[in-house]
């Protein structure tokens, strides 16, 4: 009797030994859809396109016979033997797709939305079973940065927040996108002032303090843009006190020409990013002469390599370097950790110019997609994104 209970243990004992390496060897192993295009969203469309040979498919060897099993079919698939391969296709079809493993995602391809699920900021339906000692995916281990253009909270978007008497009105189609991100930055181009008066000149732009509460969930704002004169050295004090209290992080104009260009030390998840701000479209400083005869001065800072270059040393302690400016900046051979964000448009204007929130999506500590979301300010006055 001992003997039969000593292999029926042994047997519990195996089986669940079995289950265990089961477990630990096959692995669910999402798969995402990639492309070197612009294109942003695959629907049913678009893989009958797959389906009928009218875009290309590209699929690492060795990842065929998963994808199939997947239900996605291809009639013009082509096989790259490794990465090096499948940047070389892309690079003669640009038009092409690409279906790979999560593992590698590079930030210079576009990963697609699948029916309007983005793989790094959502769940995400489609993946497949492997056998081996595979990567396994901890959506624990995203963590984002979202960049948003100029915001100006004046003249016409400062009406629309006096009559609705809503500080958060022209933030309400993308305050939820912004706030979800670990840290997000915008561009202030108009200065908050305490004490305001409508101005007389319709060409100067300024609005009232109380405005900053509507943009409260943002972590570090950059200081740029000629119009942050408009309302006077009082203005800029103003500016810099009403966020200074909130608790963001402000760079790109100082009283102080040194620390100016000193960057700002952020979290972003585990993430510890720094944030230097370059000034190409306002002067280097402004300059006031106060009732008592004393010149009150700001700095602000403009583009000058060799301060760039001392700012990025203090920064090396940090994972990422995030370079903001308004203008692409001429930096031969940027160093791997290092963003330069530009060219993002407007983001809160009454102006009816199209922008972009930039977002930056990392794993670990590598870069893994870049997905800029295209905004506008629609018929209701406030900026909606337009998916």
């Amino acid at each position: 009797m001992k003997i039969k209970i000593f292999y029926i243990g042994f047997a519990v004992l195996m089986a669940l030994c079995v289950l265990l390496l089961a477990r630990i060897s096959f692995v669910e192993v999402p798969l995402i859809f990639v492309s070197p295009s612009a294109t942003r969203n695959l629907d049913a469309a678009a893989l009958q396109e797959l389906a009928a040979g009218r875009r290309t498919l590209i699929v690492l060897k060795g990842w065929e016979r998963a994808i199939e099993k997947a239900g996605i079919t291809a009639a013009d698939k082509v096989i790259a033997d490794d990465l090096i391969e499948l940047r070389n296709f892309f690079s003669d079809r640009p038009d092409a797709l690409a279906l790979i493993p999560w593992y590698y995602a590079d930030s210079r391809w576009c990963t697609l939305r699948l029916n309007g699920w983005y793989f790094w900021d959502s769940e995400y339906p489609f993946s497949v079973r492997r056998f081996g000692w595979l990567p396994r995916f901890k959506r624990t281990e995203i963590s984002s940065i979202a960049a948003g253009g100029r915001v100006f909270l004046t003249r016409g978007v400062g009406n629309v927040i006096d009559r609705t008497d809503d500080i958060h009105y022209p933030w309400q189609g993308v305050a939820g996108l912004l706030s979800a991100a670990d840290l997000t930055i915008v561009q202030l181009q108009s200065p908050l002032v305490y004490n305001y008066a409508r101005p007389r000149n319709n060409n100067l732009r300024y609005g009232r303090a109380r405005y900053a509460g509507g943009f409260a969930f943002v972590d570090a704002v950059v200081l740029n843009g000629t119009p942050l004169a408009d309302a006077g050295a009082a203005g800029m004090a103003d500016t810099l006190d009403v966020l200074a209290r909130m608790r963001i992080q402000t760079v790109g104009l100082a009283q102080d020409q040194n620390s100016v260009y000193e960057p700002r030390f952020l979290q972003a998840g585990k993430l510890k990013i720094a944030l230097i701000a370059v000034n190409t479209t306002a002067p280097a400083q402004y300059t006031e002469t106060d009732l008592r005869g004393n010149t009150v001065l700001y700095h602000t800072a403009v583009w000058n390599k060799d301060r760039l270059e001392q700012a990025m040393v203090k920064a090396a302690a940090a994972d990422f370097v995030l370079v903001v400016s308004e203008t692409p900046l001429n930096w031969p051979d940027t160093p791997d950790n290092v963003i330069f964000i530009n060219g993002l448009g407007s983001l809160i204007s009454e102006t009816a110019q199209p922008g972009f929130i930039q977002r930056y999506f990392f794993y670990g500590r590598q870069l893994v997609a870049v997905d800029a979301l295209p905004v506008f300010l629609n018929e209701q006055w406030y900026t909606e994104i337009k998916w």
